[in-house]
C-alpha cells in the first residue's frame, strides 16, 4: 500500500484547496489488512494457549472480540461513506452557492451532492438576473466556492436564447 495516497499532482489551471479529508478507499483497505493480521495473530495465540495451558475458552472469546471490532469498524465506515454512496445533498454548499450568486442568477433548481470525499457534483437550472453574465462565469464562481467534480448549468426555458 506504500504511501501512494499522499501524492498530489498539480496542474496550472487547477485550483487546489488545502484541507484535510479522509481517503476512505485507502482507510478501508488498511483496516482490512490490519484486521486480518490481528485476528490471525490472536487466533494463533488462543490456539497455543488452549494447547499448552488448556485455556480452550480463549478461541471463541478471541473470535467474538475480533468479530465485534470488525463490526464496529464496518459500522463507522458505512456511517462515514453513506452520504457519498447514496448521493445525499450537500445543503451547506448549496446555500453558499445561492447566497454568493444571488445578484447574478436565480436558481429554479440546484442539486449539490458528494462525488467523493472532497468533491461535489452540481446540476442547476437558473434564470439570469444580469444578461451580461455568462454560464461560464457562473461555473467559475461556483468552482471558487466548492471543489467541483462536475457542473452542469442550464438556462430556464423562459430565459433561454
Amino acid at each position: 500500500m506504500g504511501d501512494s495516497h499522499h501524492h498530489h499532482h498539480h496542474h496550472k489551471e487547477e485550483k487546489h484547496h488545502e484541507h484535510a479529508y479522509e481517503d476512505y478507499n485507502f482507510k478501508s483497505a488498511y483496516m482490512h489488512i490490519l484486521a486480518d493480521a490481528l485476528t490471525s495473530v490472536f487466533a494463533i495465540a488462543a490456539l497455543l494457549a488452549g494447547k499448552y495451558f488448556n485455556w480452550i475458552f480463549l478461541d471463541p472469546v478471541v473470535g467474538f472480540i475480533g468479530g465485534t471490532v470488525i463490526c464496529i469498524w464496518a459500522y463507522n465506515l458505512i456511517k462515514s461513506t453513506s452520504a457519498i454512496l447514496v448521493d445525499c445533498e450537500n445543503k451547506e454548499i448549496k446555500d453558499k452557492i445561492i447566497a454568493n450568486l444571488l445578484q447574478e442568477a436565480e436558481f429554479n433548481t440546484l442539486h449539490v451532492w458528494a462525488a467523493s470525499e472532497e468533491k461535489v457534483n452540481i446540476i442547476g437550472v437558473l434564470s439570469l438576473r444580469n444578461e451580461k453574465t455568462t454560464l461560464s462565469e457562473l461555473k467559475e464562481k461556483i468552482c471558487n466556492i466548492a471543489d467541483c467534480a462536475s457542473i452542469t448549468l442550464e438556462l430556464a426555458q423562459n430565459h433561454a436564447k
